[in-house]
């Protein structure tokens, strides 16, 4: 099954590229090998594909601020939640261990 985020196998073949080419080098300063019979220079490393992450649009986040705003419990906290993940971009694993007073730039 194809995942909709599926990138055809390319970073697995970046990661090859690279593995073999750290291999040869330690090869060629080892003495082992000839820096002119360094095969991995002959491959081409796969052309990346455009990234198919893309911000939120305006008007959704609008929306997705309207209804965290009018729906739930606690109003007020979802909002708060809602903006400090939009200026921030923290995830949410980091906002559940937010507590008042603990953070510092460092643990960010």
């Amino acid at each position: 099954m194809a995942r909709r985020n599926n990138r055809g196998g390319r970073s697995a073949a970046e990661h090859v590229v690279a593995a073999l080419r750290c291999l040869y080098r330690r090869a060629i300063a080892d003495g082992s090998l000839d820096a002119a019979d360094n095969p991995a220079l002959k491959v081409n490393e796969p052309r990346r594909l455009p990234r198919t992450r893309r911000a939120i649009g305006d008007a959704r986040l609008a929306e997705i601020n309207k209804v965290a705003v009018s729906t739930g419990d606690d109003p007020g906290l979802d909002s708060l939640l809602i903006r400090l993940h939009t200026e921030t971009a923290c995830r949410r694993a980091r906002a559940l261990t937010l507590r008042h007073g603990t953070w510092t730039p460092t643990s960010a």
